[in-house]
């Protein structure tokens, strides 16, 4: 019953202590951001065209826009991660499998296969020290029963 208690007072703790009050921000700019997402939003629905470069130069006002500059639009529309996984994660779990499909989905892509493979690195040592703590886990409990 106590850790009852101790798990619901936690979770309150937790809860009125990550509470904010959002009424102190102002509203006018909110909106006024919203509307700038709106227009960006609406220039890429109409304009066909899903190059960044080429919805900026159509559209040079949203490059002045303090939500939206020119480097921050470029480098989140020019991700290159196979199905949004970053290249490091395929490496990490699936070895030299995910550095073949990084390379092959990101159409020869050397700087992400590089990533994959850093990953692979990555996982391979990871694994390689879980499986020594294992092995000695293991080892070390034998010889105590042993006894």
């Amino acid at each position: 019953m106590v850790r009852f208690l101790t798990a619901i007072a936690l979770t309150f703790i937790t809860f009125s202590v990550s509470a904010r009050d959002f009424t102190d921000y102002p509203e006018q700019q909110i909106r006024q951001e919203f509307r700038a997402l709106e227009k960006l939003e609406s220039a890429v629905l109409s304009g066909g065209s899903a190059d960044p470069e080429a919805i900026l130069l159509e559209n040079p006002q949203f490059i002045s826009s303090e939500l939206l500059n020119r480097e921050s639009f470029l480098s989140a529309a020019g991700d290159n991660d196979p199905l949004n996984i970053p290249s490091f994660w395929w490496g990490c779990c699936l070895g030299a499998l995910g550095i073949i499909l990084v390379y092959i989905f990101t159409d020869n892509d050397k700087a992400e296969a590089k990533k994959a493979f850093y990953g692979c690195l990555v996982g391979t040592g990871v694994a390689v020290v879980a499986y020594f703590a294992y092995f000695l886990f293991w080892a070390t409990t034998a010889s105590a029963l042993a006894y």
